[in-house]
């Protein structure tokens, strides 16, 4: 005899007959539930393929579109402000800024020291200033090239 019949019959003989039944039972009920289970996955996996067929399409030719969109958008910043620089106009932000700051009291402008100081403590200090220098240059630039003009 096989050591895995041996096995059986030696568990066969310490369960009792309606233990034995029970397992049995429970095991043909949880196959049918897992069969139920799968076929339902199948169904579904089936669904899903045949919907992804037909949209994966339309999002390739979508996504491509954005990145054209987004190239061209691009294209398009660059240009103007290529033809900003070379007509020496400054940033419409620049403007709102100087009129914001024409608006704020010595207060507010306190406070934007403060907050210099931390930017500084954090490390981004040195690229802030630059940037103001840089805004600085463009402003006085505009203003100089404005002056040209009207004399």
């Amino acid at each position: 005899m096989e050591p895995s019949s041996v096995f059986a019959i030696q568990l066969l003989e310490t369960l009792p007959e309606p233990e034995i039944a029970e397992i049995q039972r429970r095991q043909s009920d949880m196959s049918v539930s897992l069969q139920k289970a799968n076929s339902s996955l199948s169904a579904l996996n089936e669904f899903s393929a045949v919907k992804w067929a037909g949209l994966h399409p339309k999002f390739e030719a979508h996504t491509k579109l954005i990145k054209e969109l987004q190239s061209d958008l691009d294209y398009v910043f660059r240009k103007i402000r290529a033809i900003k620089a070379s007509l020496n106009l400054p940033n419409i932000d620049d403007d709102d800024e100087e009129e914001e700051e024409e608006e704020e009291g010595e207060g507010e402008r306190e406070v934007e020291e403060q907050g210099e100081g931390e930017e500084e403590a954090l490390g981004g200090g040195e690229a802030s200033e630059e940037r103001r220098g840089e805004e600085e240059e463009r402003r006085e630039a505009s203003k100089d090239s404005a002056n040209s003009k009207k004399s």
